[in-house]
């Protein structure tokens, strides 16, 4: 495991990114949108030119096919999804989606290729689990992981944390990301103290910088009980979100009242 490394899978605008070069790491970044790729290799210009940036263009997909359809939106670009339950959920929100094409990322050739790192953020909108799988063709694990929560039952949260335990991954948090945005002191690799500023869509810190405890598998199902429970009543397919005035009272009212209804999780894991 490279101790300095770590896995962007999922990119986005490089939000999470500024926060693991502003902590002292190395990066390697993954984007399925040619788009968002091409702003990116202008944001980091420079930590290119150094090597504490690759930026990799292209779909992680078991699919063995050259290239992979990537459903991409222009308003809400943090969605691009190769998934087609994402895709149909994208539209049935009247999101504006289109389709394009992307190189496939062999994910076993890069961990081959630049080591295992130690984090590996996952967030690619329905293929999470699958990168997941392939660590388990390697014998050294990332320290710290972190996925997107599934938010459709608790069955399916229960066969993440099966395949995190499988992956020996024992301690869980679920990490409310709604809001992760904001100014944050946190410590770097050499131990000092950097000022960092989360941007929307950030994942947000992990490891010692979250605040959370640690738990085991029957704490964490039970922590994320009640916040299934949220999703089904305030989430993606409720009334809330099924029009556009009401998913922007609903977020009127989070932001006044400081609560998520829902927000949105992450599972954290480390061994």
């Amino acid at each position: 495991m490279r101790e300095d490394l770590i896995f962007d899978v999922g990119m986005h605008r490089g939000e999470d990114t500024a926060y693991d070069l502003a902590k002292g790491f190395t990066v390697i970044g993954f984007g399925g949108n040619s788009a968002l790729v091409a702003t990116l290799n202008q944001r980091f210009a420079d930590e290119t030119a150094t090597g504490r940036v690759t930026i990799l263009l292209g779909a992680i997909s078991p699919n063995p096919a050259p290239t992979v359809p990537v459903v991409v939106s222009e308003s809400h670009t943090q969605l691009g999804t190769t998934d087609l339950t994402c895709r149909d959920r994208n539209q049935s929100h009247r999101r504006d989606c289109s389709e394009i094409s992307v190189p496939r990322v062999d994910f076993d050739d890069v961990l081959a290729r630049h080591g295992v790192p130690f984090f590996l953020k996952i967030d690619i909108e329905g293929a999470d689990r699958y990168c997941l799988e392939c660590l388990q063709t390697v014998s050294t694990k990332p320290r710290h992981v972190s996925i997107e929560c599934d938010k459709l039952d608790l069955q399916a949260i229960r066969a993440e944390v099966d395949l995190l335990s499988s992956l020996v991954y024992t301690r869980l948090r679920a990490v409310q990301r709604r809001f992760i945005a904001g100014p944050r002191r946190m410590a770097t690799r050499a131990t000092d103290q950097v000022d960092v500023g989360f941007e929307r869509h950030a994942s947000g810190p992990f490891g010692h910088d979250l605040d959370a405890p640690w738990l085991n598998r029957n704490a964490i199902e039970a922590t994320y009980a009640p916040i299934l429970k949220s999703c089904r009543r305030w989430g993606d397919g409720s009334r809330f979100k099924s029009s556009t005035l009401l998913k922007a009272a609903c977020d009127l009212a989070e932001i006044a009242a400081g609560i998520a209804l829902p927000g949105w999780f992450d599972t954290h894991a480390t061994h």
